[in-house]
């Protein structure tokens, strides 16, 4: 086994295995458990740490035929192209992927990614999942 390959060879692949890299550091040391804020938190310091490119809670315009009819605020932008979302649920369900759709169609992102923890309880079942 080549611990030096990505598995993820899609677009960005470079990009996602750095943040994905930084998500598991803090999921690793902050445990479970948590609401989404100390996580979000702890990975703009984990990515400063690692030097990857971020902005926390960006405010992008949606429009409706050329009028603004509101915002959405994803928790992270890195690389200036990668939505980071932090998500602190068991599964990733049809609210969610739709949510990521939509982020997935501002100008800023390329690629929608939510991290959610995973954790087992003492008898070895999940307790919760990992997407990303």
């Amino acid at each position: 086994m080549d611990t030096n390959s990505h598995e993820f060879e899609g677009p960005l692949a470079d990009e996602v295995y750095a943040i994905v890299g930084a998500a598991f550091e803090v999921s690793n040391q902050l445990g479970c458990g948590l609401l989404e804020k100390p996580y979000e938190n702890a990975l703009t310091v984990e990515f400063k740490l690692r030097e990857i490119p971020f902005t926390q809670q960006p405010r992008f315009k949606v429009h409706y035929k050329s009028v603004t009819v509101g915002e959405y605020i994803p928790d992270l932008v890195a690389f200036k192209k990668v939505v980071v979302d932090i998500k602190t649920i068991n599964q990733i369900g049809n609210n969610e992927r739709a949510q990521m759709l939509n982020y997935q169609k501002s100008p800023a992102s390329k690629l929608a990614s939510f991290l959610t923890s995973s954790i087992k309880n003492s008898n070895g079942n999940d307790l919760f999942s990992n997407h990303s």
